[in-house]
C-alpha cells in the first residue's frame, strides 16, 4: 500500500518483535519481515502528523517519496526527483507515533583526538534525535567489547536497542536498531584495509526486513570512492528477496555529482531534494561547505518517504542535524549547543524518516 492522510483518529496497530542474531557473509536469500506493524497512512510532506496540520509557511509543498500531501513550511521542497531542500517549516504536532516509523540517521560523529564516542558529544546528538536505526561510523567505544557496544546502543535508542558492528580493527562500522537485529555481516572493501561494508537485516515493521549498509568511504579521491561503490552496488545487485534497503553513512563526498553516486543511483535512489538544516544548508562537514554524509534508501524505501518533525520544525526532505544552528534544543535533549563543534567533529547527523505499510 502507499502512503496517504492521517485521519484524526488513526488507530495505530500494536507490533510483536522477535529478536535473532548471527554473523554470516550475506543476508538471507529472501528476507522477509517477521514483525508485523501498522498499516495505516503516514504524515503529509509538510507539517500534518497525528491528523494535524501544521502552520504554513512560505513555501510551496512537494511530494516526499510517494507523494503525500501536506502543507509546507518555511522552504520550498520540490519534487523526489531533483533539487535540494528548503529549510523548515512549523509542525502543529510531533512526528508519527506508532508501530510503523523508521526513522534512520548516518552518524559518523565520533570526537577528541582518538576517532572515538568516548567523548560522549556524538551519543547526546543521537540521543536527542529519537532515532530507530544509526548506521555508524568509526564505532569504537571504550574497549571495543561486545557488552560496551550493546550498552552503547541501549543508550542511545532505549532498552530494547542491539547493536551489530564489524570484526575488523581501526575504523569500523555499524548498525545500532531499536528493532531486532535478524543477522548481520560485512563485505570486503578492496580498497582499503581498516574498515569493510558492514551490514544488519533488521525486523523492521511491516512484511519486509530492512538491509542496512554502513559504509565510510576514502578521503583519498573521487576514483577511488567510485571503486568501492561499484563493489557495494555490485553487491546490492545480487540481493534476491524483496528487503527493503537503506545505505548509510560517511562518504566524503566533496559534491552531489561525484561518480559514486552516480554509480550507487543504479541501485538506490540518490537523487534530491536532499536532507537539510532549518535554513536550508544540506552541507554536512564540520564547516558546512560539503556533502560528506548520505542516508540513501532503495526505491522501494523511498515511496514511504515522510518529512522529519522535531521541535515544532518539519524537515520535508529530512534533516542534517548540527547543534550550533538548531532551536529548541531542549527538543533534543540531552545534546548540547557545542556538540556538533566539539573538538575533532568532522561530521553532522543525517536524518530521513519512513512510515512503513
Amino acid at each position: 500500500m502507499t502512503p496517504g492522510a492521517l485521519a484524526p483518529a488513526l488507530l495505530l496497530l500494536a507490533c510483536a518483535l522477535s529478536c535473532g542474531g548471527g554473523d554470516d557473509d550475506t543476508p538471507t536469500a529472501a528476507p522477509q519481515g517477521g514483525s508485523s506493524g501498522s498499516a495505516g497512512a503516514v504524515a503529509g510532506a509538510g507539517g500534518a502528523a497525528a491528523g494535524s496540520a501544521g502552520s504554513a509557511g512560505a513555501g510551496s509543498a512537494g511530494s516526499a517519496g510517494a507523494g503525500v500531501a501536506g502543507s509546507a513550511g518555511a522552504g520550498v521542497a520540490g519534487s523526489s526527483g531533483a533539487g535540494v531542500a528548503g529549510g523548515a517549516g512549523t509542525a502543529g504536532s510531533g512526528s508519527v507515533p506508532g508501530p510503523g516509523r523508521l526513522r534512520v540517521a548516518a552518524a559518523n560523529l565520533t570526537s577528541g583526538t582518538k576517532q572515538s564516542w568516548d567523548p560522549g558529544e556524538g551519543a547526546r546528538i543521537l540521543t536527542g534525535l529519537d532515532l530507530d536505526v544509526v548506521l555508524a561510523q568509526e564505532l569504537n567505544v571504550g574497549g571495543n567489547t561486545e557488552q560496551e557496544l550493546e550498552a552503547f546502543a541501549r543508550q542511545i535508542l532505549g532498552p530494547t536497542a542491539t547493536a551489530a558492528r564489524e570484526p575488523s580493527v581501526g575504523l569500523p562500522n555499524g548498525v545500532l536498531s531499536r528493532y531486532p537485529i535478524l543477522e548481520h555481516g560485512s563485505w570486503d572493501d578492496p580498497e582499503t584495509t581498516n574498515r569493510e561494508l558492514a551490514w544488519a537485516r533488521v525486523d523492521v515493521p511491516g512484511d519486509r526486513d530492512l538491509l542496512a549498509v554502513s559504509v565510510h568511504l576514502l578521503t583519498s579521491s573521487a576514483t577511488k570512492r567510485d571503486l568501492e561503490a561499484k563493489t557495494l552496488a555490485a553487491r546490492l545487485g545480487q540481493l534476491s528477496g524483496e528487503p527493503f534497503v537503506v545505505v548509510a553513512g560517511d562518504f566524503n563526498t566533496t559534491s552531489r555529482d561525484e561518480p559514486c553516486i552516480a554509480t550507487l543511483g543504479a541501485v538506490l535512489s540518490v537523487s534530491g531534494p536532499y536532507p537539510a538544516d532549518a535554513a536550508g544548508n544540506d552541507h554536512t562537514n564540520a564547516n558546512r561547505t560539503k556533502p560528506y554524509d548520505w542516508v540513501l534508501p532503495s526505491a522501494a524505501l523511498r515511496a514511504f518517504e515522510v518529512p522529519v518533525v522535531l521541535g515544532g520544525q518539519v524537515f520535508t526532505s529530512g534533516l542534517v542535524f548540527d547543534s550550533r544552528v538548531f532551536t529548541p534544543l531542549s527538543a533534543v535533549a540531552p545534546a548540547q549547543a557545542n556538540d556538533s563543534g566539539a573538538d575533532g567533529m568532522q561530521h553532522m547527523a543525517v536524518v530521513r524518516e519512513f512510515y512503513l505499510p
